[in-house]
């Protein structure tokens, strides 16, 4: 009984502690939405998941400010291309970026506020 316990702490608990994502923005048919990624050492990393739910293909500029205790500290700014239905997801195979100005006690206690400044998408082709 304590052995399946443990197994079955060791794969749930990932999952219980993960963050989800926070929905960030809707242009056009494509969400962006971020999350916080707290390594036990090193900067905080914001990660992006960029969702297109169209049938074209997509030019999309995202601008992210990020502000802590209501002033802006960073901002960070990234162009790509997405394709129908794809989905880019942080680190994997999406945006993040890794923050310079903050650590993760801030981020813990809810002082960080993150807003989606620019959302442009355009139709066209990925190379």
């Amino acid at each position: 009984m304590k052995l399946g316990l443990f197994f079955l702490l060791i794969i749930l608990g990932p999952t219980i502690s993960a963050q989800k994502y926070v929905r960030s923005g809707l242009e056009k048919g494509i969400q962006v939405d971020h999350r916080w990624k707290l390594p036990k050492s090193g900067p905080p990393e914001l990660l992006l998941r960029i969702s297109n739910t169209t049938e074209v293909h997509k030019q999309v500029h995202v601008t992210v400010d990020v502000a802590y205790q209501g002033m802006t500290r960073e901002v960070f700014e990234a162009d790509t291309c997405i394709r129908s239905h794809q989905v880019l997801d942080g680190k994997l195979n999406g945006i993040f970026f890794i923050s310079s100005a903050l650590d993760g006690d801030g981020i813990r206690r809810g002082d960080v506020d993150i807003t989606l400044d620019r959302l442009e998408v355009l139709d066209g082709e990925c190379p």
